[in-house]
């Protein structure tokens, strides 16, 4: 109970609100601009991940905006994105001439030999990924011996705001209370939100949360067992604490909510997770 008083603590004076950065420009007319958290994993990617000369794959690339940035960065580096819908970009020919080419794909059936990539990589795309059992293993296979795969998945399903719904707009921010939910029930949850934005809402959401495919809804020691199973060896595993958008619950809401919900005060902090795992 002291250790999680000190690091609330320290999370009052240190947990970072994320300003948006300098936004970058590409010369797709598609494109948006990079924020301070995408800029903050190309440089922990970049310095993690042998990448010059490499062929890549992006996972979940969405219009491109990551990978077009590594390759300012890098140089000579081959990507391929791959994406479920492509966020909306019909036309990827103009990518083909160019060292990224985009691809209509799903993770967990991927239109690549064996072993045809050096590296592999993804921001928040795997808290998304209903069969990660089957996205590890493909991924497996397209990876050289040797191969590195480096994500970061956030918000997490047992992070404090892993329901998703809307978290990001500042009048959606104290809608649903941290962790409500894991804890709260369907009913109760829908009574909270109908009660502040009304039935419709409150349905939205409760559709969003617990019946649609976009999230997945898998604890961090499930996660970590379809890893291992997969046959990737964990360089690294990181679990990053923070309270974006909100101020850090106390100690006693958090053990109360680990009491409800049989998890642990150390897996309902986790926002984010951070992996670099290596092909075997």
């Amino acid at each position: 109970m002291r250790g999680l008083r000190k690091i609330l603590s320290l999370l009052h004076q240190r947990t970072p609100r994320w300003p948006a950065g300098p936004a970058i420009q590409g010369n797709q007319p598609y494109q948006i601009p990079l924020e301070q958290w995408h800029l903050s994993f190309i440089d922990d990617l970049v310095l993690k991940v042998p990448l010059n000369n490499r062929v890549v794959l992006d996972i979940g690339c969405g219009r491109g905006e990551v990978a077009r940035e590594v390759i300012r960065r890098v140089g000579e580096v081959v990507v391929n994105g791959i994406d479920s819908d492509l966020c909306g970009l019909a036309d990827t020919k103009a990518e083909k001439g160019n060292r990224l080419t985009i691809h209509k794909m799903d993770v967990t059936r991927l239109a690549f030999p064996d072993a045809y990539f050096d590296a592999a990589y993804s921001l928040n795309v795997f808290e998304h990924i209903n069969d990660l059992e089957g996205a590890y293993r493909e991924l497996r296979r397209v990876l050289k011996p040797g191969g590195l795969l480096y994500l970061y998945s956030s918000p997490i399903w047992t992070s404090y705001r892993g329901h998703h719904f809307n978290h990001w707009l500042s009048d959606y921010v104290d809608l649903i209370p941290p962790w409500g939910h894991l804890y709260l029930g369907k009913e109760r949850l829908f009574e909270e939100i109908a009660r502040k934005k009304g039935s419709a809402v409150a349905e939205e959401a409760m559709t969003y949360i617990f019946e649609s495919n976009y999230l997945n809804r898998t604890s961090l020691s499930a996660h970590k067992k379809f890893v291992l199973e997969s046959g990737f060896k964990i360089v690294e595993w990181t679990g990053v604490t923070i309270f974006e958008s909100i101020e850090p619950p106390s100690a006693e809401y958090i053990q109360k909510v680990a009491h409800a919900t049989g998890l642990s005060p150390d897996e309902l902090t986790v926002d984010g997770l951070g992996l670099l795992l290596e092909r075997s």
